[in-house]
């Protein structure tokens, strides 16, 4: 056992070095595989067995295959710095493919095969005039591996020499080099299997409390399920059979379950990596936590358990790649959490040049305490190694899409009606983008063609209407999806990958089965080409939505080029579609790979599509936790994926529906409504705008303009509720700089998100500047205007099918500042003797609770009854008797952010809320203690009725009858906001 990483809790080792899985190259031509299917056809025709199954090898490297060990130079890996590191060479293997008489010995029809495939190979000529590679630096300074033809495998081990962040322990990362060997066609390579170990000297109970307790599961692409399980629990998967539903999240792949080991004098077939139960299945990265608790028995009821979060868990592993550019990597975890293997997917690539696997990456993390959740270092890491620019190409978009209401029955009128009445509610809710979705051509795959008599001035006539109404013009494509019957698969047969039996690949089911481009073939990548760029430049296009991604990369061998990989296939098709569209189209990525679209994409939808019903509806089975349509899949992995956001690309959530001929319920509405707010998600529309309701438009109103900043999801690694977090959290406050542009210019290209935009930039990764602190908070941090100081915003959710009591642990609630670690934002170790304002956005509910740090507050718990699917927005903020305060309103769901600018003293409050756009609430003020007839109140300068809504206590209580002493009042100010901007506008003045 190779003790792999260690920290001071937990330690991993490996079993092995390496372990190499293939077959004979001429076993992976389509020459051989389709013969063989139509061979097993007839057999099982005539009531034969089927055939033989190919037979896998595997060669097996442990430390004793070690041959020589070189150490390098200092290298340098992007995104990581100057390493230390070492160089394994290890030793060859004898190759059985080449041994005389063996039962794997080619026969000559099958060498013929292979010799022509070959010289196929060697023929391609790429004459694609239009390369793109935004990755101007290398991915590491690795000295140049010599002719290694012979050789053994070489693997490379690094670790930073200068860590961005201090860890228990830096990350160890490396990577496998393979010699050219044309006999083999390698399915796949595991680079880790073995434990993950407790090894802190300490007591039963702090071990247990140290134990892992869940695993985050990262799906392949956008739609597939990403979430936090608990260990045990069944990993959710697709309701639908295999052929609906395999190729929507067929990522990595692990190694086929026997072969025969090399060096095996006995030749059986062995398993190759097997586990007692059936593995959680995780791809690209995973992270195993511990939840700092016992465990619970199941028989106890919930309204008697407090919410575990993840800032009292205990030590974590984050295991993964860098990146997806030459293979697919998948991770295998047992269920019970002590082993873990990482698979690299080569599917069946013959090995005619020498290959490498992207960088592996492993990290223990420390208990991890307050600062942050556990996969922050990782995910800059990848940010950075990628070239990720999140939010550095135009303003954050907050548009309309035609998708979910008209579906494939869009025409130039039917557009035109819906950019109108953008246009005439934008002093209530502006939008910068209007995405023209499916249902303009004539099939997939023609994209040049368009549906007859639906638009008489073509796509650019109706991208000259969206511009026309002040938007950026939008449009969706599948470029690497044709259907059937369209003119390019009837036309270019050639260019759809088939499978191993020569059929067209399987696409799965989206209503129809597809085909998928072959991106290997040059001639597929020049057509692809010229259809973004008619889109672009012809038509005047400036955004597009980029779906079915997945469809470049489907599995066969049915393709132009054998060597390359699938993720490489999909990073060739992320070039070729960046590259046609310029470095200035704004490209939200659907459909998409996880790992090989970060730095290509601007935006990515994280989740499945979202529905008009909270379960996917009848006759789709409602217990799906794949990639059916529901807004419970959109909920869930927007905020199992928020992490994602701002660092990666701009987090596509899917669009929010409001209109009546949905099955979703108001409060169904608000709850998503919160999690795109609090996540500060892509902020998209999708209905008939000319129909829907104004209590609807009224729920959406409130969460616009995005703030830019990102919650924290406090139990993403601690949830009990298959997979579904319940509590995020924002900061917000007035220590903060102020806000930088370039020059003016700036701020008038990106409009009415300008703010939020460059907050968010500032906050977000970039590979210009240091990442930032942890504990300086500025990726969770809403900006207020100076004076209204700092407090705590929590989402509370209760996705249960019945009214469920939660209670919130007080860690989740405390606001304050860390004096003595720079002005970080923090628990502060002073108490506010005079308690906290308690208030609740989306119910308007108010009370008071003492500092949970005093006697008094630790016998008080904040407690919540949530209705089914219910989410609440609570804001505490510290009280001070002697001078008034601004508790919040019903215009934002921040309760600071709508607010322009504010003035107080201990006898007056002036409040300017921003005046930009019209709405129409109320805001509750609280007022110290002081008669009601002396209190003045007036709105944009005239004389205002408020009401008396609420009564503030004092932490000290009477000693006489025990009666609780008020310092203080809450009233409430109904007010109307113009949106004019004209003088006095969306003032308030309180005197008292």
């Amino acid at each position: 056992m190779l003790d792999f990483h260690s920290g001071d809790h937990w330690k991993l080792s490996s079993e092995i070095l390496l372990k190499l899985v293939y077959r004979p190259s001429y076993t992976s031509t389509p020459a051989y595989t389709n013969i063989s299917y139509c061979r097993d056809v007839a057999r099982r025709a005539c009531c034969q067995n089927r055939h033989k199954p190919i037979d896998f090898f595997s060669d097996t490297y442990t430390t004793d295959d070690i041959e020589k060990i070189d150490d390098l130079e200092d290298i340098r890996i992007r995104g990581i710095g100057i390493c230390r590191a070492i160089r394994l060479r290890l030793k060859s293997k004898d190759n059985p493919l080449a041994v005389s008489g063996s039962q794997t010995t080619t026969t000559d029809a099958s060498s013929s095969r292979m010799k022509l495939e070959l010289e196929r190979q060697r023929n391609l000529k790429e004459h694609v005039t239009h390369d793109w590679d935004r990755l101007e630096e290398k991915s590491d300074t690795l000295p140049c591996q010599e002719d290694n033809n012979g050789g053994g495998p070489i693997l490379v081990f690094a670790v930073p020499k200068d860590p961005k962040v201090e860890q228990t322990a830096p990350p160890l990362l490396w990577k496998v080099f393979l010699p050219e060997n044309s006999k083999i066609a390698l399915e796949t390579v595991t680079i880790l299997h073995g434990s993950l170990d407790d090894c802190a000297t300490t007591t039963q109970d702090s071990l247990d409390k140290h134990s892992p307790s869940h695993v985050y599961i990262n799906g392949y692409q956008s739609w597939s399920y990403a979430g936090s399980l608990r260990k045990g629990t069944p990993q959710p998967g697709s309701a639908l059979p295999k052929v609906f539903s395999k190729a929507f999240n067929l990522g990595g792949s692990p190694p086929p379950s026997l072969a025969t080991e090399v060096g095996d004098q006995t030749k059986d077939q062995v398993p190759i990596c097997s586990f007692h139960d059936k593995p959680y299945r995780s791809d690209f990265f995973a992270c195993i936590t511990s939840d700092g608790t016992k465990e619970e028995p199941e028989s106890s009821p919930d309204s008697t358990k407090i919410l575990t979060i993840d800032e009292s868990g205990g030590p974590a592993l984050v295991a993964g790649w860098l990146s997806q550019h030459c293979q697919y990597g998948l991770l295998q975890i047992s269920q019970d959490l002590s082993t873990i293997a990482m698979h690299v997917s080569f599917d069946n690539v013959i090995l005619k040049k020498g290959m490498a696997t992207d960088w592996a990456y492993v990290e223990i993390v420390a208990p991890h305490g307050f600062d942050e959740e556990p996969m922050a270092h990782y995910l800059h890491t990848v940010a950075s190694h990628n070239v990720a620019r999140p939010l550095q190409n135009g303003p954050m978009v907050t548009g309309w899409c035609s998708w979910y209401h008209y579906y494939e029955k869009i025409t130039a009128g039917n557009l035109r009606e819906n950019f109108f009445k953008l246009q005439s509610i934008r002093n209530k809710f502006p939008t910068n983008a209007a995405i023209v979705d499916d249902g303009y051509m004539t099939a997939w795959g023609d994209w040049h063609s368009l549906k007859p008599n639906k638009f008489p001035a073509g796509l650019k006539g109706v991208a000259e209407d969206i511009l026309a109404c002040g938007m950026r013009p939008g449009l969706w494509m599948a470029p690497f999806a044709a259907d059937k019957h369209s003119k390019l698969a009837t036309q270019h047969p050639d260019w759809l990958i088939r499978n191993d039996e020569g059929r067209l690949a399987n696409s799965s089911y989206c209503g129809k089965f597809f085909c998928g481009l072959d991106v290997t073939n040059p001639h597929v990548r020049e057509y692809v080409y010229s259809c973004i760029r008619r889109a672009v430049v012809d038509w005047g296009y400036t955004v597009l939505k980029i779906d079915f991604l997945y469809a470049s990369c489907l599995k066969g061998n049915g393709k132009y080029d054998l060597s390359i990989s699938r993720a490489q296939a999909m990073t060739l098709a992320l070039q070729c579609i960046r590259s046609a569209a310029g470095p200035d189209v704004y490209l939200i990525g659907c459909g998409c790979p996880i790992g090989p679209g970060i730095g290509y994409v601007d935006a990515n939808r994280i989740s499945a599509d979202t529905g008009p019903t909270f379960y996917p509806e009848f006759p789709l089975p409602y217990w799906d936790n794949g990639t059916l349509p529901s807004l419970r899949a959109m909920i869930r992995n927007s905020m199992s994926r928020a992490p994602l956001g701002h660092r990666w690309w701009h987090n596509d959530p899917d669009c929010l529906l409001l209109g009546k001929t949905t099955k979703l319920t108001d409060i169904q509405v608000a709850s998503a409504a919160s999690v795109v707010g609090m996540t500060s998600g892509m902020l998209l529309l999708s209905d008939d705008l000319t129909k829907v309701p104004h209590e609807r438009m009224e729920i959406v109103s409130k969460i616009f303009p995005i703030t830019g900043a990102t919650a924290i999801v406090l139990d993403l690694h601690s949830t009990k509720y298959e997979g579904l977090p319940t509590v995020l959290r924002l900061w917000c406050t007035d220590r903060h700089d102020p806000v930088i542009y370039n020059n003016d210019k700036d701020k008038e290209i990106m409009g009415f998100n300008h703010e939020a935009t460059m907050l968010a930039r500032q906050a977000s990764f970039s590979p210009d500047s240091e990442d930032p602190i942890p504990s300086k908070r500025v990726r969770n941090c809403i900006h207020v205007p100076k004076g209204m100081g700092t407090w705590t915003a929590i989402s509370i959710s209760n996705w249960k099918n019945e009214p469920s009591l939660s209670r919130v642990p007080r860690s989740a609630l405390l606001p304050g500042w860390k004096e003595d670690e720079g002005n970080s934002i923090g628990e502060s170790e002073k108490t506010n003797a005079d308690g906290f304002h308690v208030f609740s956005f989306w119910s308007g509910d108010y009370s008071w609770m003492p500092d949970p740090r005093s006697e008094e507050g630790k016998k008080y718990e904040l407690r919540k009854l949530l209705k089914s699917h219910e989410t609440e927005i609570i804001h505490l903020k510290p009280v001070n008797q002697t001078l008034p305060d601004y508790i919040g309103s019903t215009i934002h769901f921040s309760c600071g952010y709508e607010v322009r600018q504010i003035d107080r003293s201990s006898d007056h409050l002036t409040v300017q809320l921003r005046n930009d756009f019209h709405r129409l609430g109320s805001v509750y003020i609280y007022i110290p203690r002081a008669k009601l007839e002396q209190v003045e109140v007036t709105v944009a300068g005239k004389d205002a009725v408020f009401q008396t809504y609420a009564n503030t206590p004092s932490s000290a209580t009477s000693s006489t009858n025990n009666q609780t002493r008020m310092v203080g009042r809450i009233i409430r100010v109904a007010i109307e906001i113009q949106g004019d901007q004209s003088p006095n506008d969306g003032e308030i003045n309180v005197k008292f």
